[in-house]
């Protein structure tokens, strides 16, 4: 069958239910519209809700910074005075601030002063006189940095409570800290719940799961009657509590009724089935092939595309994309393939290494184990050309290639040509005191070739001069240093090697915090 003559079937049979446009204008019309007002309604509550909680925040942030940036307050802390305690620290002063609770950490995070509106009156100096659930939150609260305040919500006992911390400093904010000071203010909902008009209960977070956040129901296009939300912390991700919003259902749109619902699916019905044929059969194989040919035009790794067997026209293009496919995939292998070898030695050549090497600088950054960059030079190679001649000094490169290639016994060593009669190695080190075994290994692969060199001032055979940068260490660090510097090491220090008399290695490190070389 012919894709004309089968869209020309399928839309006749689709001119049959036009009469259901009425239907269709009551349900992607109006219904969407009833939708919309309803779903901005919502979302304005929402949204209304987070920014009161978000407010709630920011007024006591606002107000526990001034107290923790105070000279005052900074010198207490070094040199405890009476008269700032009874100056400060005065009866009224949860009630003045609206708190439930002051308190006041050392350095070494222990409480040194505590007030709480249970206990009126009382200076608590030990987090074991709070109540047991208030103390916990202290235990696994997160102490911030001079730069940081911290704050969280936390559902205790049927009340909803913000908790806010801060290092103290002085008001320059110039000094390390001396100290933290925390607020603890409770949350009024039925004062929130007149603020955002919206009709909402408080949840546990011990008796939910799986709660979405604020944002994520912003997001979710779906009408209900009943949302669960979550307020994270966003320091630990964890959800600090739950929250329940209930609408009344009779005020949630409805598309249709019952007996309009009957007639819609007796005139969709035909419509769906097109709609899906159409794009199941025709549709989604024209995508495919169409994002093909962008592919390949991109040159971005392709897929083979699937086969139909119902429509001959997508047939046939499907078949000769494919071949394409397979005969495209081919030749670029075969390229890169080139590119990327040293046509003397067959092994990796200076290009490989440049792009494979940036890969093993950024993964080593994230793992444990040591890793060594090593540059290895065949001694007097000028020597030999002169004397040997050019034939002979490639042969001798293939020669020694091999012979380095062997010396590399894990599947993670890497060897690249660099350039005329120089080489270099990527080494994964299960400790970095194998580098020796590993550079004894190699010394032992070129000596035991015994190849001729008819004119070295050190040896009648070839020798190789190592220069090794070692990075014994790896860490985060990494991502701030190319790995380039690594190889200037490695070049430094096989420049000492050839001073020390050749035939031999040198090695330096490379670790966080090591000066770079001038390049």
């Amino acid at each position: 069958m012919r894709i004309k003559q089968f869209v020309i079937i399928m839309f006749v049979l689709y001119a049959f239910i036009v009469c259901g446009g009425l239907l269709l204008y009551r349900l992607f019309i109006v219904f969407p519209q009833l939708e919309d007002q309803t779903r901005l309604r919502h979302h304005s509550d929402f949204r209304a809700l987070e920014q009161s909680f978000i407010s709630e925040k920011n007024n006591l942030s606002l107000l526990l910074y001034d107290w923790a940036k105070w000279d005052d307050m900074y010198h207490f802390m070094d040199l405890p005075s009476l008269d700032f305690e009874s100056s400060n620290l005065v009866e009224s002063l949860l009630s003045d601030m609206s708190l439930n609770g002051f308190y006041i950490f050392n350095s070494k995070k222990q409480l040194q002063i505590g007030i709480e509106i249970e206990q009126p009156g009382r200076l608590i100096s030990n987090l074991s006189d709070l109540p047991s659930k208030r103390a916990l939150i202290f235990s696994l609260i997160v102490w911030p940095s001079d730069d940081d305040l911290y704050c969280k919500f936390q559902y205790l006992s049927s009340t909803l409570s913000l908790f806010c911390l801060s290092t103290i400093q002085n008001s320059n904010e110039d000094k390390p800290g001396n100290g933290y000071l925390a607020f603890s203010r409770p949350i009024d909902d039925s004062e929130l719940k007149t603020l955002t008009g919206a009709n909402f209960s408080l949840l546990d977070k011990a008796s939910v799961k799986g709660l979405q956040s604020i944002e994520d129901a912003l997001s979710n296009q779906a009408i209900s009657s009943r949302y669960q939300m979550g307020i994270f912390d966003e320091i630990t991700g964890n959800m600090c509590f739950g929250i329940e919003v209930n609408y009344d259902p009779k005020h949630l749109p409805v598309p249709i009724d019952y007996l309009t619902m009957v007639i819609m699916l007796v005139l969709l019905l035909l419509p769906i089935i097109i709609l899906y044929s159409i794009t199941r059969i025709i549709l989604n194989p024209l995508t495919n092939m169409s994002e093909f040919i962008l592919a390949m035009k991109k040159g971005k790794e392709t897929k083979a595309l699937p086969h139909s067997s119902f429509i001959l026209e997508v047939n046939l293009f499907t078949t000769a994309l494919t071949d394409l496919l397979s005969h495209v995939n081919d030749e670029r292998r075969m390229l890169e393939n080139k590119s990327m070898t040293d046509s003397l030695t067959g092994i990796r050549n200076r290009r490989a290494f440049d792009e494979e090497v940036d890969d093993m600088w950024r993964t080593s950054s994230r793992q444990e184990k040591s890793i060594a960059i090593i540059l290895a030079d065949v001694d007097y190679f000028k020597r030999f050309n002169d004397t040997a001649g050019h034939q002979q000094g490639d042969d001798a490169l293939k020669a020694i290639a091999l012979a380095l290639q062997n010396g590399c016994r894990r599947s993670s060593d890497k060897i690249y040509r660099y350039g005329g009669e120089e080489f270099v190695m990527t080494v994964q080190l299960e400790s970095s005191q194998d580098i020796e075994t590993v550079i004894s290994t190699l010394q032992s692969c070129v000596s035991e070739l015994q190849y001729p060199h008819p004119d070295s001032p050190i040896s009648p055979f070839l020798t190789v001069s190592f220069g090794v940068c070692l990075i014994p260490l790896p860490g985060e660090w990494m991502q701030y240093c190319d790995y380039m510097e690594a190889v200037r090491i490695a070049d430094h220090a096989l420049y000492e090697a050839k001073k020390n008399g050749r035939n031999g290695y040198a090695l330096h490190l490379l670790s966080k915090g090591s000066q770079p070389l001038l390049p």
